[in-house]
């Protein structure tokens, strides 16, 4: 069947169970599917428990299921047909039946894949997501390929066990093609542990993965993924990790004022009329990094061929470039230096002013 076909398939089963499932007819047949008796609680384990309640559940026989399937493609075609009209509704009643009754008499088929699987999801939790797999199984099942429904469901509640604990088994959700990659290095790991009679080293998994050492190293990072709370005390107990995460709008806040700061910078230093000489002075002296700068060169006097980009990142590297440093990588004095940075102020000012 084509995956449209199947889409719109389950979509009208979904719409046909939901519009009738409340039905009294639906539910006196559901409650007389247990050879005619009411469903009895006895035990307070949950598990055993739930086993009582869908042991009292019939099995049913291939042509059993086969006569149900017929009933629930019966409800589809009159629904392609006509939708909910009512001179069809007993046929959307007897096909919210023939779900109902696919569906509960099928799910003890989950409870031994469940126990096999309920390692970092508890037993119910499996048999939860297990119980999802036979109601997908029902929707999809094509019953004229002659195939018995039980091993087409088997596929679907594996998968859909498997998949849920991969997405709810963890605290910190971790992708789904992330959870398949550290099967393979767990496995790797074991192999290469068992052969070399110790721990393996980063390079050697990943040098028997046939992956990079980087790659190897993020999804082993993956695995010291925990949550932790914010109230827990850092330190010697004054500081709580909350206390150390910075609020979004800050962050937005800051990077909105820094990305302003340089549009300003470019501009008064752009439009102010200083030379490069005092350019390269009052950026210096001021801390600040001028985009347009980088990449300029200045011939001092005493044949020095200055290059913004390394007197900028000996400004970044240290504590700031002093007047005596700066009056030696020009060729002047301090002095001189000053007067080149009160007259680039003042033009900045004049500048500002109109």
């Amino acid at each position: 069947m084509h995956e449209d076909d199947m889409e719109k398939r389950v979509r009208i089963i979904h719409s046909i169970v939901h519009a009738y499932q409340n039905h009294p007819l639906v539910y006196r047949a559901i409650t007389l599917s247990n050879n005619q008796r009411e469903i009895t609680v006895g035990t307070a384990d949950p598990f055993k428990r739930y086993l009582e309640e869908i042991s009292q559940y019939n099995l049913l026989e291939p042509a059993d299921e086969v006569r149900l399937f017929k009933i629930i493609d019966r409800g589809i075609n009159v629904y392609k047909v006509d939708g909910l009209a009512v001179d069809d509704e007993q046929a959307f009643i007897d096909m919210a039946i023939a779900r109902q009754i696919l569906y509960l008499s099928n799910l003890r088929l989950v409870i031994g894949h469940a126990r096999k699987r309920a390692f970092r999801m508890s037993l119910m939790d499996c048999i939860q997501e297990g119980n999802v797999g036979v109601a997908m199984a029902i929707d999809r099942f094509d019953y004229s390929k002659g195939f018995k429904f039980s091993t087409y469901a088997t596929w679907w509640i594996k998968q859909q066990i498997t998949r849920s604990i991969f997405d709810k088994s963890r605290t910190i959700r971790i992708p789904v093609h992330i959870h398949d990659k550290l099967i393979k290095v767990a496995r790797t790991v074991r192999k290469l542990t068992a052969d070399l009679n110790r721990e393996p080293e980063l390079w050697e998994i990943a040098t028997e993965l046939d992956e990079p050492v980087s790659e190897v190293s993020n999804l082993l990072g993956y695995e010291k993924l925990e949550a932790f709370s914010l109230n827990e005390p850092i330190e010697n107990g004054d500081i709580e990790k909350g206390e150390l995460i910075v609020h979004p709008s800050l962050e937005i806040e800051d990077a909105s004022d820094r990305i302003d700061d340089d549009i300003y910078t470019q501009r008064i230093f752009n439009n102010s009329g200083l030379d490069l000489r005092e350019k390269f002075v009052l950026s210096l002296r001021l801390g600040l990094e001028v985009n347009s700068l980088k990449g300029q060169m200045f011939v001092a006097t005493n044949g020095n061929v200055l290059l913004y980009d390394d007197l900028l990142e000996s400004m970044l590297t240290s504590d700031g470039i002093t007047l005596d440093s700066l009056g030696s990588f020009f060729g002047v004095t301090r002095e001189r230096i000053r007067q080149l940075e009160n007259s680039a102020l003042k033009k900045l000012r004049l500048s500002y002013q109109h």
